[in-house]
């Protein structure tokens, strides 16, 4: 079993792999009773912390490690808001504590030309949904702004 957070039950895990990943977490494919799979990244230990694997020291806190996974899963949940207009596919957060983050599996594909242009293409559509007005054109008049987006979807 595996804690998702508070007030959502815990999640079924019937096998776990390790794979490939950062220096600062673990990285595990999660096989759950029903068939999901799951991607989950635990902290290995915090920096400044005891070297526990949810260990958080006071260097760490006050560095803001505390919060290195949680603002991570919501990032990703406000990368996602621009995946139902065309924008990039983006792994939905299944639960997120001070120590974890589980995200729904992406499997690996081939790459090809066509998969590499269309991504280009939702990543473009990701940035310009997600990029608040301003960082667009700083200077310019609102009719240049909306022009401006508009040029980078085409």
């Amino acid at each position: 079993m595996l804690e998702q957070g508070t007030g959502s039950p815990p999640l079924d895990v019937v096998s776990s792999a390790p794979v490939g990943g950062g220096d600062t977490c673990t990285a595990t494919r999660l096989t759950l009773a029903d068939g999901t799979v799951l991607f989950a990244k635990a902290r290995r230990r915090a920096p400044g912390g005891t070297g526990r694997p949810t260990a958080v020291g006071d260097r760490a806190r006050s560095a803001g490690w505390d919060v290195v996974l949680t603002s991570e899963a919501s990032g990703l949940r406000w990368l996602s808001e621009a995946e139902a207009e065309g924008g990039a596919p983006v792994p939905e957060v299944v639960a997120s504590t001070e120590s974890r983050l589980v995200l729904r599996w992406i499997e690996p594909g081939r790459p090809t030309a066509g998969a590499a242009e269309r991504f280009g293409r939702e990543l473009t559509r990701t940035q310009v949904d997600r990029t608040p007005i301003d960082v667009v054109e700083p200077n310019a008049t609102l009719k240049e702004r909306v022009k401006s987006c508009l040029a980078r979807l085409t």
